[in-house]
């Protein structure tokens, strides 16, 4: 997420799943006083996220790298799945479950589409 300004702000952001590339660009000075330039090419509509003057960039880069690739391995949902299956794996009936469901989404602990997926199924139960 990107946000810009001061009294009117501007904020762009891009799913992490939608990163395709990293560009870093760095001064002499820059790479000396430990700052630089970000370009985050995206697969979505905006097309490129630009940094600039960022604080440590190499760390922020190989952050973001790792971030992704634990993302398409599927390590980062352990415990928004764990939660999930533990909601859904419960012998209570399938409405308390889908309100349950919908306070773990409200909360963030899982995302809009594993809500919808989970209550699909328990609505399927029915």
């Amino acid at each position: 997420m990107q946000t810009e300004g001061l009294i009117n702000k501007h904020t762009k952001d891009s799913a992490l799943e939608k990163i395709n590339d990293i560009t870093l660009n760095q001064s002499f000075m820059g790479r000396i006083l430990g700052y630089g330039d970000l370009a985050i090419i995206t697969g979505s509509d905006m097309g490129t996220n630009v940094l600039k003057r960022l604080a440590k960039p190499v760390e922020f880069k190989k952050t973001l790298l790792e971030q992704k690739s634990k993302l398409s391995d599927g390590d980062d949902l352990g415990p928004r799945k764990a939660t999930a299956t533990a909601v859904e794996s419960d012998e209570e009936d399938p409405l308390k479950k889908i309100s349950q469901l919908d306070e773990l989404r409200k909360s963030g602990a899982i995302s809009e589409v594993e809500y919808q997926q989970a209550k699909a199924k328990l609505l399927a139960k029915l």
